[in-house]
């Protein structure tokens, strides 16, 4: 599909549209662009084409929403240039601007950082809002973290504010709003640092919700979603338990209260994944070895993976079993799911790995629907930002994803990007991933 970029209004004709509103899919319906905004959605004959409208004819194609990530960290690769003592988990990841575009050929349109380098972070965010540069649109979180604790163990390249008192706690979400970031990302880790008391998270939490901060809490073991979803309410949580089974009292509450969970699934079983077939998706897949270049490729070689110690080794199994069997749960309770790769923790890479976990999801009882809401209504919704994105409706941006196969009968058709649409512009894949490698 050749590059489109003007102002002319565009007409994508004869798709079969998921416009991730929860709808079935439509067939014979025609998508009309004016500028960065979708003008109108209806069927093919019986909405009115502009006069002078580009008429671009796409038969045989499926049309979705941009997908989104709403939990990776493209702004801890800066780290690169620094020397600490886990920084060796960053080799496995491309730098940002490497990452940006190959979340664009992905079809990742919105990303969502859950914690990184601030100040390259806001600096980055502002050169794209200047629209010059080929990239996703992003939200940033300022992230919270308890003394000592997660976020801070990276030794020259630690990132995360420490909040300690009620002074404290003001300034910091002070500068969040002044700032202006997008959500809150709040780490609730017993295991690492000094926690944090139960009052002190309650008087996060208020402050928050005064400021009208959304939350997103850091939930991987069961002590955590305790205390997070019973007793504080956040608007969305990361990851899911590996040390155990969700309560009922838990799995209802994500239902009743409407907690949106990004379970982070692809990541948190990938090294237990990876020892049973090393070759698994990174050598075979044709996807993953365009998306992702082969300086980070390399690392993801058996022989080169393993040479780092994995303290976790014994407890493996025991993890997958857990995470897979919660998501099970969640399901069945009528939990809403979003999308987060955790990218670049390892085997999780930007852009494929929002690909990665929404076939996770799958495979946990989701059916390919559900995961593609999730990685877009829902996503957007958590994110607070569903009035401009998320679905394919009048008025929203004009972000979509055109695929050349139905992701409702495999999943992993997802893969199939014929066209990325962003801001109205009619990106090919190759190209972005030229700019990168």
């Amino acid at each position: 599909m050749k590059h489109i970029s003007d102002q002319t209004e565009k007409v994508l004709s004869d798709v079969t549209l998921i416009d991730g509103t929860g709808q079935t899919a439509s067939e014979n319906m025609s998508i009309i662009l004016k500028g960065n905004r979708i003008k109108a959605v209806g069927k093919k004959g019986k909405i009115k084409v502009p006069r002078d409208a580009e008429v671009i004819e796409l038969h045989n194609n499926w049309v979705i929403p941009g997908l989104i990530d709403a939990h990776c960290h493209p702004f801890v690769t800066k780290a690169w240039t620094q020397k600490g003592s886990r920084l060796d988990l960053l080799e496995k990841a491309d730098r940002c601007e490497n990452a940006l575009r190959q979340y664009l050929a992905s079809g990742v349109t919105t990303i969502a950082d859950a914690g990184g380098d601030e100040e390259e972070a806001l600096r980055i965010r502002d050169t794209l809002a200047k629209g010059t540069e080929v990239a996703p649109r992003i939200l940033l979180a300022i992230m919270i973290t308890n003394k000592n604790g997660h976020g801070r163990e990276f030794g020259a390249f630690s990132f995360g504010r420490v909040l300690d008192d009620s002074r404290s706690i003001d300034h910091h979400l002070d500068e969040a709003v002044k700032l202006n970031f997008d959500f809150v990302k709040l780490i609730i880790e017993p295991r690492i640092g000094e926690p944090f008391s139960y009052d002190q998270l309650k008087r996060i939490l208020e402050g928050c919700h005064k400021r009208r901060l959304r939350v997103m809490t850091h939930n991987e073991i069961l002590e955590t979603h305790d205390v997070s979803i019973l007793k504080l309410g956040p608007t969305a949580t990361s990851h899911v338990p590996v040390d155990g089974t969700l309560t009922e009292e838990i799995l209802n509450t994500y239902r009743s209260n409407r907690i949106y969970t990004i379970p982070t699934a692809f990541v948190l079983c990938f090294i237990g994944d990876f020892t049973q077939n090393p070759q698994r998706r990174f050598f075979e897949d044709d996807f993953h070895r365009r998306i992702v270049s082969p300086e980070v490729l390399k690392h993801y070689s058996p022989d080169v993976f393993w040479s780092t110690r994995d303290p976790l080794k014994d407890h493996r199994e025991e993890m997958r079993k857990n995470v897979r069997k919660n998501i099970q749960l969640l399901h069945e309770h009528g939990a809403q799911f979003g999308v987060g790769s955790d990218a670049p923790m390892p085997g999780a890479f930007y852009g494929a790995g929002v690909h990665d976990e929404m076939q996770e999801l799958v495979k946990c009882g989701l059916t390919p629907m559900e995961a593609i809401i999730a990685a877009t209504r829902n996503n957007a919704e958590l994110l607070g930002v569903i009035n401009n994105r998320g679905t394919v409706e009048p008025g929203k941006f004009a972000d979509l994803v055109v695929l050349s196969a139905c992701p409702l009968e495999d999943i992993t058709n997802t893969h199939k990007i014929q066209c990325v649409v962003k801001d109205g512009i009619f990106l090919d894949p190759e190209k972005i991933l030229q700019m990168s490698h």
